[in-house]
């Protein structure tokens, strides 16, 4: 608005400077040329020194003052609350990941030790280990010819053959 009235003085001020020019001129002489749309009173007589158009004084509005010091603290305050937060958070995330390599070296350990334990169950279980264990350690011995006792056991067991039975 206020731009628009300062335009408003100026061309006004323009066109005022202009109609005194065109007055001497027409003064001087009868014959002159008009430039531009404006058309002119012939019989009017211009004046050397109209009063001018006077440009109005509008009082600004009084503008509360920022204290840009508070408002620069307080942006510091919180750029320096955030860059502690990333950090804290980024040492968080590698306190984590070392956790992660020490936690997975051990699985490989544990993994490994149960490989191990895995094969020398293997080899207790076989009965060459199982008959000299049996010998050695614990003093026991094979039986004898008279103590073997040979059971003739029938193809078809009861318990198959009853089984059969409900089943039909």
């Amino acid at each position: 608005m206020r731009k628009s009235l300062g335009n408003t003085f100026y061309n006004n001020q323009k066109t005022y400077n202009s109609y005194q020019k065109n007055a001497l001129q027409r003064n001087s002489s009868q014959n002159y040329y008009s430039y531009g749309s404006i058309a002119y009173n012939p019989e009017h007589v211009y004046e050397e020194f109209e009063t001018p158009l006077k440009r109005k004084v509008v009082a600004r509005p009084k503008v509360k003052q920022k204290n840009y010091l508070l408002i620069m603290i307080f942006a510091v305050i919180v750029i320096f609350v955030n860059c502690t937060l990333i950090m804290t958070s980024y040492a968080k995330v590698q306190n984590q990941r070392y956790q992660n390599t020490l936690l997975k070296q051990e699985l490989v350990n544990l993994q490994s030790e149960n490989h191990v334990k895995t094969a020398d169950i293997q080899n207790q279980i076989s009965l060459d280990y199982i008959e000299t264990e049996a010998v050695n350690r614990l003093n026991m011995s094979k039986p004898q010819e008279y103590q073997i006792r040979y059971i003739d056991v029938p193809k078809e067991s009861y318990t198959v053959h009853f089984s059969s039975e409900a089943d039909e």
